[in-house]
């Protein structure tokens, strides 16, 4: 049995577990990931960027709906579909810029590269990705796990 060093909740799906020999990740998407402290090449802390299509689909909406009012004759159903269009317009446009950046732990190894949505506090996954570092750079290969390793088996 492995001793847990530190435990976070990264997100309400996912958990990571640091053990003295391995990062464990656990989440709805994939059960179980075990990864061995040895095999992380970097641990980074990353901004996800926004998503430029709604806000994109929204100044389209927006600039095309007050050109075909201004283009299009007179009537009331018209006009109730270029007041719904700029309403899903202007959704688009404050969707874009009410919707915060959001931060991913981006653990890089030497067989794949995982990429986790964090949604906790920042200090929280600061002090768990320092002692991650922490437990990497002092693993201790001792011959204990393999009694044998360096003996004739005869």
């Amino acid at each position: 049995m492995e001793k847990i060093i530190d435990e976070i909740k990264v997100s309400k799906s996912t958990n990571i577990q640091l053990t003295s020999n391995n990062l464990l990740i656990r989440s709805k998407e994939q059960p179980f990931i075990s990864i061995l402290l040895g095999d992380v090449i970097t641990v980074e802390i990353c901004k996800l960027d926004r998503i430029f299509s709604s806000g994109i689909w929204g100044i389209i909406g927006l600039i095309t709906s007050t050109i075909l009012w201004q283009v299009l004759p007179e009537s009331n159903l018209i006009n109730i579909i270029f007041i719904f269009s700029l309403f899903f317009s202007l959704f688009f446009i404050f969707d874009f810029f009410i919707t915060p950046e959001g931060k991913s732990l981006k653990i890089t190894t030497s067989k794949d590269i995982f990429n986790i949505k964090i949604e906790t506090n920042k200090k929280k996954i600061h002090k768990f990705v320092n002692s991650l570092e922490y437990t990497k750079k002092h693993i201790i290969h001792s011959r204990l796990t393999n009694n044998f390793r360096n003996y004739p088996t005869s």
